[in-house]
């Protein structure tokens, strides 16, 4: 258990490695594979983390609603680790720069309600 959990962790760190190094193919492949871990091992903050990755990856391909709404999901999950949040932050108020305002509103009220197996199932399709 306590492996599938490391494993999927670093995956994570490796996709946000290979974004840094401009391999969006890597990375969304190492997202997946941390999702598909995380999300089956029940580990919660594992999964959100590796829903917060395949946001950034989404973000430097194409500023939409979906992927705000999937930031907004993770930054009002109760069991998003600190360190995602930050990073959901982040990319909310980049993303904020990019959306036209009646988006952005018209987002924060979908966000609510989704649940975590509807927000997964859309990536492993």
């Amino acid at each position: 258990m306590g492996d599938t959990h490391r494993l999927s962790r670093t995956l994570n760190h490796r996709g946000l490695n290979s974004l840094a190094l401009g391999d969006p193919v890597g990375a969304e492949n190492d997202f997946h594979a941390a999702l598909n871990l995380a999300y089956e091992g029940g580990f919660t903050p594992a999964t959100l983390n590796a829903l917060m990755g395949l946001a950034t990856l989404e973000a430097q391909q194409v500023a939409s609603e979906e992927t705000l709404e999937l930031v907004l999901y993770i930054l009002q999950h109760p069991s998003s680790a600190q360190e995602t949040k930050n990073l959901a932050a982040r990319l909310q108020m980049e993303l904020a720069t990019k959306l036209p305002q009646s988006e952005i509103e018209s987002t924060q009220q979908r966000v609510t309600s989704k649940n975590l197996d509807e927000v997964v199932r859309t990536f492993l399709i």
